[in-house]
């Protein structure tokens, strides 16, 4: 087989751990991270609370439908529950972290699948056209 390479799946899993730990120590990573601890503030806590105590009561009630007696309120009180939160600077960073993280991942993935495409999967060996 001129032109291909093969590759351990060995090999192939120890590449895929070094591109995870090259992550795990990047910059977008950290900022995650510190997104998540800022949500972890008391200051925060309570609207979390009463955002996803809103969201529960909400996907309760539209098991049943928008002709629920309960559906206006609870769909009001969701809405406001979410705007106090997505409004505070502790979210709006752990959202933005959240996106640039995503994005970088999104990204490896895509190249992963784009080298992939062109491989022969066997159960020892995956064999890849060069080019």
């Amino acid at each position: 087989m001129n032109g291909d390479f093969f590759m351990e799946r060995m090999d192939l899993m120890t590449l895929a751990y070094e591109v995870s730990d090259e992550i795990k120590q990047s910059e977008l990573y950290s900022a995650y991270i510190l997104s998540i601890k800022s949500l972890e503030k008391d200051s925060i806590q309570p609207l979390i609370t009463a955002f996803n105590i809103a969201k529960n009561r909400y996907n309760d009630i539209m098991k049943y439908g928008k002709h629920h007696p309960n559906f206006k309120e609870s769909s009001e009180q969701l809405m406001k529950a979410k705007t106090a939160l997505y409004q505070t600077q502790e979210y709006k960073s752990y959202y933005q972290a959240y996106e640039n993280l995503n994005r970088i991942l999104q990204d490896a993935t895509r190249k992963i699948t784009n080298l992939l495409d062109d491989c022969i999967v066997s159960n020892e060996q995956i064999a890849c056209q060069k080019g």
